[in-house]
């Protein structure tokens, strides 16, 4: 199995969406073609030092509330977070499993249908909860948080479980269908 390891260089002054960086997507590219992927105004070689080789796996060595939709997409193999990811990490994730060693920010699992969400720390509001124009919340797969989650996990929720170690804030599951 190949891992691929990027390394944040120093913690970012916006929010990167890092949707792009999941282990299918990045299958076949070689380390110049990684680097010059865009993450909005900057690139991948801007913001993480990259080693190893594109697979199944996928390592972000770093942390900060700035990197936005970790995993956002994932449809197989395997990505670790060492440290704290910002909003919507998982969101429409499809298979696989997510891995943060630190806390999530809000709307964690999104529109997920499939896959395991594991969470070391705590997670923020909306986890499994509906975004502005989205139908519904998570629609499957799984959620564990080690910590506690805030306000309305699971808002609109039509299937999947989140289990939380820690404490649910106010209004968790309200209005879920299903």
């Amino acid at each position: 199995m190949s891992t691929l390891t990027l390394t944040l260089r120093q913690a970012p002054a916006q929010t990167l969406d890092l949707s792009a960086l999941v282990p299918s997507k990045l299958a076949g590219l070689s380390t110049g073609d990684i680097e010059a992927l865009p993450l909005g105004e900057l690139s991948v070689g801007d913001v993480f030092s990259v080693a190893g080789t594109p697979g199944d796996q996928l390592v972000i060595a770093g942390s900060s509330p700035f990197l936005d939709y970790v995993g956002a997409g994932l449809d197989g193999g395997t990505i670790t977070v060492e440290g704290t990811v910002g909003a919507c990490a998982g969101r429409g994730m499809r298979s696989g499993r997510l891995d943060i060693r630190g806390d999530a920010g809000a709307y964690l699992a999104s529109i997920a249908r499939g896959g395991l969400i594991h969470v070391t720390g705590s997670a923020g509001d909306y986890a499994g909860g509906v975004r502005a124009g989205d139908k519904f919340g998570m629609l499957g797969g799984m959620v564990l948080v080690d910590g506690s989650i805030g306000e309305r996990a699971g808002e609109r929720m039509r299937r999947g479980t989140i289990i939380a170690r820690g404490k649910f804030g106010p209004a968790a599951g309200s209005r879920m269908v299903g």
